[in-house]
């Protein structure tokens, strides 16, 4: 189990997400899509990882694209 949280511009948006249950397997890929993400104030997108007690987080990539406005 490697259960954490995301945090996108200070707003929780994964909680106690489990990257391995949610691939049904540890040698398989799982994606997850979040639209209409922006820039905080200061123009930046602040993502945070926080770790459960039990294991660290991990990620393997982040692919950001821009919207269709």
């Amino acid at each position: 189990s490697r259960q954490f949280h995301l945090h996108i511009n200070g707003n929780m948006v994964l909680q106690n997400f489990d990257v391995i249950a949610d691939a049904n397997d540890s040698n398989t890929m799982t994606a997850r899509t979040f639209k209409d993400v922006r820039p905080a104030a200061d123009g930046k997108l602040h993502l945070r990882f926080q770790s459960s007690l039990v294991a660290k987080a991990f990620v393997n990539a982040i692919h950001l694209r821009p919207g269709l406005a």
